[in-house]
């Protein structure tokens, strides 16, 4: 069921992206979107991030009472980042 998901999410945010490069009020050239997709299924947490967006999972711990805690669920998407640079750079993609 894990990867049925995954690929849920995937075609999810592809089809998005068609229906708005087909947009006639939005330029795709040179635009760009993010967007966060969170979804809890069987006591498991599937997310698919794309672009500069993130999301954090924000957690109460019995051992700590009144403290809340934070658990980064995605990696950004910046172009200082090494790796997303070259990758952005790769598909050709330009950075300003």
């Amino acid at each position: 069921m894990g990867l049925e998901l995954q690929h849920v999410l995937i075609d999810t945010c592809l089809r998005l992206d068609q229906m708005l490069c087909e947009s006639k009020l939005i330029d795709c050239t040179m635009s760009g979107s993010t967007g966060v997709i969170c979804l809890v299924f069987e006591g498991t947490v599937y997310i698919a991030n794309v672009g500069d967006s993130g999301a954090m999972l924000i957690e109460s711990r019995s051992e700590y009472p009144g403290q809340l805690f934070h658990v980064q669920l995605t990696r950004e998407h910046q172009p200082r980042i090494p790796e997303e640079r070259t990758r952005i750079l790769e598909n050709g993609g330009e950075i300003k």
